[in-house]
């Protein structure tokens, strides 16, 4: 995760530098709120670039989401250990969503308010599609967690990606385990429940293309 978002703001800083996205630099001081709603790791500047981030800090989705604060975190810090971006410092400011999709939309228009450079955002796709027409709207680059192919298809184009979808991940990982490490039969471990019902058939089709593309005439077993 720490990798992954290093190289996530770092290449967002950069496009902002040379003019390709608009740089969000405000001044603010450091902030909590009630309720475990804010948290701001560092008072920003006028000089200062400000990363930001929705996720849950309270709920029942805290540590899952934990991932995302901490590895920004670790690599906002590494940044501004080397010096910054041009001898600006990256500040890092989050928004819990209390790990609820009113919530996520919330906290989402509570951090675009403060002008951040750009957002990196829930885990939780269907919280990232309820948020969709305030992405829109508020102009920033915003990178969801979320997994789900639909959030990247919605026509939004403040909406970016770069974690890998679910329409990818099995057909990669069916395809890996038949080329790379040359075995003949591919089993599917997957969750078939309320939160995601079509997760489970995306991985299956996914297999199943994958095992009829490169090895046809191998068999793939899924079990719930």
């Amino acid at each position: 995760m720490k990798k992954s978002l290093y190289v996530l703001i770092l290449c967002t800083v950069a496009l902002a530098l040379t003019g390709m996205v608009l740089a969000g630099c405000g001044s603010s001081t450091t902030t909590s709120a009630s309720g475990g709603e804010t948290t701001t790791t560092a008072g920003a500047g006028g000089g200062d670039i400000i990363i930001g981030a929705v996720y849950g800090t309270t709920g029942k989705y805290a540590g899952g989401e934990a991932g995302i604060g901490n590895g920004a975190k670790m690599a906002i810090e590494e940044v501004n250990a080397a010096g910054g971006v041009n001898g600006q410092k990256l500040v890092f400011m989050a928004e819990d969503s209390g790990s609820e999709q009113a919530g996520a939309v919330n906290a989402y228009n509570r951090l675009a308010a403060k002008n951040p450079l750009v957002i990196i955002d829930t885990a939780l796709s269907s919280f990232a599609l309820a948020q969709m027409a305030d992405i829109a709207k508020a102009e920033i680059p915003t990178y969801p967690m979320g997994e789900n192919p639909a959030v990247t298809q919605q026509g939004n184009p403040w909406v970016l990606r770069f974690s890998t979808p679910d329409n990818v991940t099995p057909l990669a990982a069916v395809q890996f385990a038949l080329d790379d490490l040359k075995k003949t039969k591919v089993a599917i471990l997957r969750v078939n429940n309320r939160i995601r019902p079509d997760l489970g058939a995306t991985d299956h089709r996914g297999a199943q293309e994958a095992e009829s593309g490169t090895r046809g005439r191998r068999g793939i077993r899924c079990r719930r």
